[in-house]
């Protein structure tokens, strides 16, 4: 017997329009609702850096992570660090590392050839 959802469930088309303009409107609340909390969590960064260039003192594994979190928030449109100045500074002085750059720029062309559509 099948699983319930691989059932194709005919629904009339005035019904199926509507299916999807809910599924679409529910999907554009719970990015909105993503975006906030990514913009909290923007807020609480700022606020741990107080005044610091590196979250743990020197530049750490922590600076890594959070970086990395931050590069696949931006690189999927995700909101921009406008309005966390100290945030986009320290965003920038990871993004300027050697290896970070390195690596960065690997992503980057990575992304290009495999992605394109997030470029266009």
């Amino acid at each position: 017997m099948p699983c319930p959802r691989e059932r194709n469930i005919e629904l009339p088309e005035p019904l199926l329009a509507e299916a999807l303009l809910d599924r679409r409107r529910q999907q554009e609340e719970d990015a909105l609702g993503a975006e906030s909390r990514l913009r909290d969590h923007y807020g609480a960064l700022q606020d741990r850096l107080a005044g610091n260039d590196y979250f743990c003192g020197p530049f750490s594994v922590a600076d890594i992570a959070l970086f990395m979190s931050l590069y696949w928030s931006l690189r999927l449109k995700g909101p921009p660090l406008d309005g966390h100045p100290a945030l986009a500074a320290w965003h920038d002085r990871v993004a300027a590392r050697p290896a970070v750059a390195r690596v960065t720029a690997e992503l980057a062309a990575a992304d290009r050839e495999l992605s394109p559509a997030l470029f266009a």
